[in-house]
């Protein structure tokens, strides 16, 4: 039971792989990852039972394909993170241990037997469509910074991918703000679906996105997704549950929008952040009061002060004194793409949406709540 392969080739799926098993599975077997063989093919799988991914490497001239196994995924990963670039790998498995050698360098593992390895309970997909590799990055990374991190409104620990027929889109919220991204299927699919991704599986698909240039098959059913790349795929369950409903927020009177020169503005926040690093209350005042002049103030409990003033292009004040958490405002602003961001005040001031001066960028817009200072 033998195979070779080169470190380069299999560095990243262990790197993937690693991502995805649990840390501290109290289950011994899910700390590894399972290696199967068929078709000239490595086919290793990892599993933390909520989110599975499954890599294929070739193995040319494969004559006896081993049995499956399963080997300790972190320390492979660091066995070959450290030996040299383009060395081969050479395996063989007897007796529940794995032998790796490579050069001088000889290591020995032990194993799980391949039945102990969870079977992964993902439904048969019932609807699919494909995304550029490119597009489905972009809507990711502009609203999973929005994804709530273990709230016990478990259903804000998600993305919510939202189809309407031929309409996409993305979106994200902790409660305090929300993040949207709209695309546009190529085929109508006639269909009305709310989905939930985990956030875990988001921030691994992200990884998996960042070199990719072909085509995403995504397939779906009531409580399972998988995203399919040519030699890696993602499988998740679905988070049971109905995102809030966020049209109210969307869906209200905004005064004229502020326009403001993002890299000014984001600059402006980031100093005056300094002051806000060590407390949990972060907010920053907004006055518009001045025309043609934006002051940001920032108090902390120290009672230190922080004030920047920024020049306006539209000397319009929606307001004239509204609060934010100074770093949500960072956040939204250094993801729009245009040098110009619009920042426009709900008419009785309940939330403030952030979009980008382009109509052509204004697929992804932001909105976050006021704070009371």
């Amino acid at each position: 039971m033998k195979f070779a392969i080169n470190r380069d080739d299999l560095l990243p799926s262990l790197q993937h792989l690693n991502n995805i098993v649990e840390k501290r599975q109290t289950t011994p077997v899910l700390n590894n990852a399972l290696l199967n063989f068929a078709d000239n093919e490595l086919i290793m799988t990892g599993t933390d039972t909520e989110l599975q991914l499954v890599s294929r490497l070739p193995l040319p001239n494969l004559d006896n394909p081993p049995q499956p196994v399963t080997v300790p995924v972190r320390k492979l990963l660091d066995i070959c993170r450290n030996l040299p670039a383009s060395v081969e790998l050479r395996f063989s498995f007897e007796d529940a241990k794995c032998r790796l050698s490579s050069q001088r360098s000889h290591y020995q593992l032990a194993t799980l037997p391949a039945d102990d390895f969870p079977e992964f309970s993902a439904a048969s997909v019932e609807h699919q469509f494909s995304l550029p590799a490119a597009r489905l990055k972009v809507a990711l990374e502009k609203t999973q910074f929005c994804i709530a991190n273990q709230d016990i409104r478990y259903y804000l620990n998600g993305l919510l991918m939202h189809i309407s027929n031929s309409e996409l889109n993305w979106i994200a919220s902790d409660g305090h703000r929300l993040a949207i991204y709209q695309d546009q299927l190529d085929d109508a699919t006639g269909l009305e679906k709310q989905l939930i991704i985990p956030r875990k599986a988001i921030v691994e698909l992200l990884r998996l996105l960042a070199d990719a240039s072909s085509p995403v098959k995504i397939g779906f059913s009531d409580n399972h997704i998988q995203f399919d790349l040519p030699d890696v795929s993602l499988s998740t369950k679905l988070i049971d549950a109905r995102f809030p409903d966020f049209s109210r927020a969307v869906d209200q009177a905004f005064l004229p929008p502020v326009e403001l020169p993002v890299k000014d503005f984001c600059a402006a926040l980031t100093r005056v952040a300094v002051l806000a690093a060590e407390q949990k209350i972060r907010g920053v005042s907004l006055d518009f009061s001045t025309r043609d002049l934006l002051s940001l103030t920032l108090y902390n409990q120290a009672h230190e002060q922080g004030l920047e003033e920024l020049t306006m292009i539209s000397p319009d004040a929606p307001l004239a004194n509204i609060a934010f958490n100074v770093a949500y405002l960072q956040e939204a602003f250094s993801h729009l793409d245009s040098d110009t961001g619009l920042l426009a005040i709900a008419s009785n001031g309940s939330t403030g949406k952030i979009y980008d001066h382009s109509p052509d960028h204004q697929r992804y817009f932001f909105i976050v709540m006021p704070m009371k200072l």
